[in-house]
């Protein structure tokens, strides 16, 4: 962060940020694009997302981690937060859709798997498949912190 941002007041109270050790998505050939070498940065969809309100602090923290199911995650639940008003443990689970290379995606054992013949009907092909992307979000509020832990994953988020 900007020296002036931090100056500005603009951040929680802290002194730095929980990362996501992404080493393992180096390719462990040598000669692949995303080797691990000076200067190289993993093949990866983190997508950890903070969220600042007019006040300039964070109102929304949110990430997840499972593979090529992280964007549309926390794509759908900052949606879900931000358009429709809904709390964090709503947001986090929420039934997965998704689109990966031109094909799209319903979470098996879920209200969207039931979409499957309406967009049949339309024309796509989508496929319903088990979803284990276990996102995680922050809300701060006036009465104090919100937490959402995914109901795919192990943990909880109680917030204060």
């Amino acid at each position: 962060m900007p020296a002036a941002s931090a100056a500005a007041g603009c951040c929680w109270p802290g002194t730095g940020f929980t990362l996501n050790n992404g080493l393992s998505n180096f390719a462990s050939d040598p000669a692949a694009a995303n080797a691990m070498a000076p200067g190289k940065r993993p093949a990866t969809t983190m997508a950890p997302t903070i969220v600042f309100g007019a006040d300039r602090r964070p109102e929304i923290v949110a990430g997840a981690g499972g593979g090529a199911w992280i964007i549309d995650a926390v794509a759908a639940g900052l949606a879900e937060m931000l358009g429709r008003g809904a709390g964090p443990q709503a947001a986090v689970a929420l039934p997965r859709t998704g689109a990966q290379n031109g094909a799209a995606f319903l979470e098996a054992g879920s209200a969207a798997a039931a979409l499957e013949a309406p967009l049949r009907a339309l024309g796509h092909a989508p496929r319903v498949v088990p979803v284990d992307t276990g996102m995680q979000a922050l809300r701060v509020t006036a009465q104090g912190i919100e937490g959402g832990a995914d109901p795919r994953r192990d943990g909880i988020a109680p917030g204060d």
